[in-house]
């Protein structure tokens, strides 16, 4: 019980809720601009810090290579997004399921490093289906104006959603020796999230997760490898500041083409996410394997 209460008190659960009820009292509008605030600030700055992070991998010690590189490899994703978006859509949402398991539970669990990665892989991959399920007609617009894939061709998402969600269960099952110390804790964050994406529209559910449960804690972790102490904010914020604001340089100059596009707004806030999150994920990726390995084989 004592345990219990300790997650309620979890500023995750406290914000999400608490997110969830304001959502009520204030117009569509309102609410959109304030997720989508949140995601541009907190979410786009905490993958703004990754040169700092490459360097502390020991690639490319000169500061201008590892500028000329990463922006190299942000173009070179924004090229496979525009040339071959089906294919580079899929990809995105395949290493983003792993990215966000890993930074929810990579730290809570304790498995042999084969296990971590699928645990992690088919926890993220059913919150995104999830999501896409609850969410399918918007979700299908996104894709459609991404990849242009008709709308009608795109698979019920309700498959995809209940096949990850039965492959979790089943996986869950079979570790439950290893982790039934935390079978509590997957459970609860589980059932919120399920109740945040089910309670909220897609812009606003997505971003409460992004900012709360991915963002926040990712910067956090980020700030302990960088500067030693995760009480290093201002720091980190300093140092990341420039390469967010030519982040949202980027954006802004995008969307003012973009009837060239033919996107509307959410798409691109989307394909914008998709673009830059690659290099994130391959960056964190690494970052996870030198400061915090899983020493089971």
């Amino acid at each position: 019980m004592h345990y219990i209460i300790l997650k309620f008190i979890d500023y995750r659960f406290i914000s999400t809720i608490l997110c969830i009820i304001l959502s009520r009292f204030f117009s569509e509008t309102t609410v959109h601009f304030t997720a989508a605030l949140g995601v541009l600030t907190v979410g786009i700055l905490h993958g703004s810090n990754d040169l700092s992070l490459i360097k502390k991998l020991g690639f490319l010690q000169s500061k201008g290579h590892r500028f000329l590189f990463y922006i190299a490899f942000v173009l070179l994703c924004v090229i496979f997004l525009y040339r071959i978006p089906a294919f580079s859509l899929l990809i995105f949402i395949l290493i983003s399921a792993y990215h966000f398991g890993e930074q929810q539970w990579g730290k809570t669990l304790s498995l042999p490093r084969i296990h971590m990665y699928l645990f992690c892989f088919l926890y993220g991959l059913f919150l995104f289906t999830f999501l896409f399920y609850v969410h399918s007609k918007e979700v299908s617009v996104i894709i459609n104006q991404i990849s242009q894939i008709p709308i009608e061709s795109i698979p019920d998402f309700k498959v995809f959603a209940l096949s990850s969600f039965l492959a979790l269960f089943v996986y869950t099952l079979l570790l439950a020796k290893h982790i039934k110390s935390s079978l509590i804790h997957i459970f609860i964050e589980t059932s919120l999230l399920i109740f945040l994406f089910w309670s909220t529209d897609l812009l606003t559910g997505f971003a409460i997760y992004f900012v709360f449960w991915h963002s926040w804690p990712s910067m956090l972790d980020q700030i302990q490898t960088l500067y030693g102490s995760k009480s290093f904010v201002s720091k980190y914020l300093l140092d990341a500041w420039p390469y967010w604001l030519m982040s949202m340089f980027g954006l802004a100059l995008v969307y003012f083409y973009i009837e060239d596009l033919s996107l509307d707004p959410l798409s691109l806030f989307f394909a914008f996410l998709a673009s830059i999150t690659f290099p994130h994920v391959l960056v964190i990726f690494a970052l996870n394997r030198l400061f915090k390995p899983n020493t089971n084989a």
